[in-house]
């Protein structure tokens, strides 16, 4: 398992809290900075993002915070797999005033890590090390299967760019996922599957048709043994406001239409 802690340069002010360290607004993400993900249960080829912020960091008058990070990650009898103690001095810039620092934790699921409970837990020291604060995120790892991985909202099309869930009116947003898990045809070795992308409305009503995908056995490439995840994706234009939930669908052709979903919520705000 591969776990790295990073930082974001997007600041909000805070009142102080008297110099305490504090985690908060913890939320476990579909990527970087993206929509909320309420399941904690994760593919083999998924990756578990937590992303929070950090407050009471004191910063010198050029708006400059500086701080530590480590990370852990145990299995289910305690022993650490994983194991990153606080870095370096981290600096951001609070540009915006205030001692809010937003952060991020990753974890990914590698393909051989063992289906079972897991702790990824997350320390924050300020820059004398005199303060600190903890965020313990259970989660778990699943068995092989056919799955849904990696969904992530980027600005660009490459995937450059992390996109959050909430947008204006005429952006565009690229929706990126893998289909995992798969059968493969006994004599082709390539898989047939289906992926369909829908947008319902406040009340859960279908905006438009759902957007077709997926593979089949003319898509080139797919014979590879070694893939076991093949990356797919959707665009969003932002063409009015209002709150939407997209729907990801993914049915197995070759496994009896074996069929696996992943949901989010996006909210589009106009501007005036």
């Amino acid at each position: 398992m591969l776990a790295t802690l990073a930082l974001t340069a997007v600041l909000t002010a805070a009142p102080a809290q008297n110099g305490e360290v504090k985690l908060i607004n913890q939320r476990v993400t579909y990527g970087f900075r993206g929509p909320t993900r309420t399941s904690l249960d994760f593919l083999p080829g998924d990756a578990l993002f937590v992303a929070f912020d950090i407050q009471g960091l004191q910063a010198n008058k050029a708006g400059e915070v500086v701080y530590r990070m480590g990370m852990e990650i145990t299995d289910a009898g305690g022993t650490a797999i994983f194991k990153q103690k606080p870095a370096a001095d981290l600096k951001a810039v609070n540009s915006l005033g205030g001692d809010q620092v937003p952060a991020f934790a990753v974890a990914e699921v590698r393909t051989d890590t063992k289906p079972g409970k897991y702790t990824l837990t997350v320390t924050v020291h300020d820059d004398k090390g005199t303060e600190r604060a903890k965020l313990v995120k259970p989660f778990n790892v699943l068995k092989s299967d056919f799955g849904i991985v990696g969904v992530s909202l980027f600005y660009d099309q490459s995937g450059n760019v992390p996109a959050s869930p909430i947008a204006s009116v005429g952006q565009v947003v690229w929706v990126q996922y893998g289909v995992t898990g798969f059968q493969r045809d006994p004599k082709t070795k390539k898989p047939t599957f289906s992926v369909t992308m829908r947008v319902l409305d406040e009340k859960g009503q279908p905006v438009v048709a759902p957007r077709p995908g997926g593979v089949d056995k003319d898509t080139p490439g797919t014979d590879n043994m070694n893939l076991t995840a093949i990356p797919m994706m959707f665009v969003l234009a932002m063409n009015r406001p209002g709150k939407f939930t997209i729907e990801l669908t993914a049915k197995d052709l070759l496994a009896k239409d074996k069929e696996t979903k992943q949901t989010f919520d996006l909210v589009v705000n106009e501007l005036k």
